[in-house]
């Protein structure tokens, strides 16, 4: 199932010649460089040694390579350090075996005991573990992923899935950025030295664990007391009603639910997602139905406001839900995420933001509704906040 940009679109961004340049060099200079100590970048101590830049999290992986498919142990220790601690749920008395795993001829089939109420997630990072396995997993050339999967009423679909590195490359497993250079590699390649690894990890779309953060500043500050001074100044000091914002033209207006289809002042959503995907810093002020108040759209605290900054870094969002009194309530106050995601049914799209990159709206919804409905279904919250939703 190849992945739809229309349905999860993301702000992440990195220098274009930098990442051609380092993936270049795994194939015609992989572990030629030299370099001296360590240093700090963030929060994360970077590793380096004379075959390159890499992260901890990347030394540990390169010291599980698995030269003997018959090292059952050692794929397992492999497989537990790759895949996400949420996929690695051990029933509810931690007595259970999240898979199994064992080798035939050249594949690696993976038995997945846990059930997967992220399915979408989980069928997105699965193409990007199994790129790691490949390379580190130099004797086989074939994945293969069976596993039950959450579906509507908490009923469990099996699915199976069979990834090599030739279709992992025509998948969008890897950054469009290294498209060109990854078509003519092999998957031993990316597993020589701890710096292709990098590399590899690094063009990974959905899987975060260690990546090389790029050392970014901000653009613009974005402040609390600002946000709020901005939905503060709107001109609806006596007001505060779903129907007196549509009146208004510096603010987007999103349609009042799904039997309301009208929706105002478009082209303000439309600028600001544009140079955030360029990005851009930017702002906007989201104006909705407060359907916690439940009021009639004429009556006050039928509305609440989204105020939405990005500072070329990461979102920043504050909402304030307005009550009956005209009182404003900004709840936990500020919130933040680093990617600006979409997801679309046959009703809406629905723009959030998260920390993750890999979670589609099904799965924000699913992992609530279905968490621990099972023995070996995680308990497990998706941080992620709504911003925009279209309806059709």
């Amino acid at each position: 199932m190849k992945r739809n940009r229309k349905e999860n679109n993301m702000i992440y961004q990195k220098t274009r010649d930098g990442v051609i340049l380092m993936l270049v060099f795994i194939v015609f200079f992989t572990g030629i460089l030299s370099i001296s100590d360590g240093f700090t970048a963030g929060s994360s101590r970077i590793v380096r040694v004379r075959e390159g830049r890499h992260t901890e999290e990347v030394e540990k992986l390169m010291g599980l390579k698995v030269l003997d498919t018959t090292d059952t142990q050692g794929i397992k220790n492999l497989l537990s350090s790759v895949i996400d601690d949420v996929f690695l749920f051990r029933g509810w008395n931690d007595d259970k075996e999240p898979f199994e795993a064992a080798v035939t001829e050249k594949m690696l089939q993976i038995k997945y005991h846990v059930h997967i109420n992220r399915p979408d997630s989980f069928r997105r990072l699965t193409g990007d573990y199994s790129a790691i396995i490949l390379a580190l997993i130099p004797k086989i050339h074939q994945v293969q992923w069976t596993y039950q999967e959450m579906q509507d009423g908490g009923t469990l679909e099996t699915k199976n899935i069979i990834y090599d590195w030739k279709q992992l490359k025509k998948e969008i497993f890897f950054d469009s950025e290294a498209e060109s250079v990854v078509k003519y590699s092999n998957a031993r390649d990316f597993g020589a030295t701890a710096s292709s690894l990098q590399r590899l990890i690094d063009q990974l779309v959905y899987f975060d664990e260690g990546k090389i953060e790029e050392k970014k500043k901000p653009a613009v500050k974005v402040t609390e007391a600002q946000m709020k001074e901005e939905i503060e100044a709107l001109p609806l000091t006596n007001v505060r009603s779903y129907n007196e914002i549509t009146k208004y033209d510096n603010i987007y207006v999103e349609s009042a639910g799904a039997f309301d289809k009208k929706e105002y002042n478009r082209e303000l959503w439309d600028d600001f997602y544009e140079k955030v995907q360029n990005g851009e810093p930017a702002s906007v002020i989201v104006g909705g139905y407060n359907s916690l108040e439940n009021a009639d759209l004429d009556k006050n605290g039928s509305v609440y406001f989204c105020n939405i900054h990005y500072d070329g870094v990461q979102f920043y969002i504050l909402y304030d839900f307005i009550d009956s009194k005209r009182a404003d309530d900004f709840g936990e106050g500020v919130v933040t995420g680093k990617y600006l995601l979409t997801d679309s049914d046959d009703t809406m799209t629905c723009y959030y933001v998260s920390d993750d990159c890999s979670v589609s709206w099904r799965d924000i919804g699913y992992s609530v509704v279905y968490s621990g409905l099972h023995e070996f279904t995680p308990y497990e919250s998706i941080t992620a906040y709504t911003v925009m939703t279209s309806w059709y």
